[in-house]
């Protein structure tokens, strides 16, 4: 999995990548991600793990999401080792 997170989103970059990934590797499988907050107050979805929400300001009850090993979970407790973005591997 490769973790967009810190990179730039634009898409070019991403084709680029996607291109260099399937011509250039033994991949038969891969997925990008991208972490998402959601403020239960508001109602808003935003990109990233975000402490508050940007429409509101709540921040107590800001939920983070991630993909974990295939599929979408909330994300109960951060872990602090991964505060920089999921390393790609």
């Amino acid at each position: 999995m490769l973790s967009w997170e810190k990179r730039t989103s634009q898409p070019d970059s991403l084709m680029s990548l996607t291109n260099k990934i399937a011509r250039k590797s033994d991949l038969g499988f891969w997925a990008y991600s991208s972490a998402l907050s959601f403020c239960i107050k508001c109602k808003t979805l935003m990109k990233g793990l975000q402490d508050s929400c940007a429409t509101c300001g709540e921040q107590t009850e800001v939920e983070w999401y991630d993909r974990i090993t295939g599929y979408v979970q909330q994300v109960v407790t951060p872990n602090p080792h991964l505060a920089g973005g999921i390393p790609v591997k």
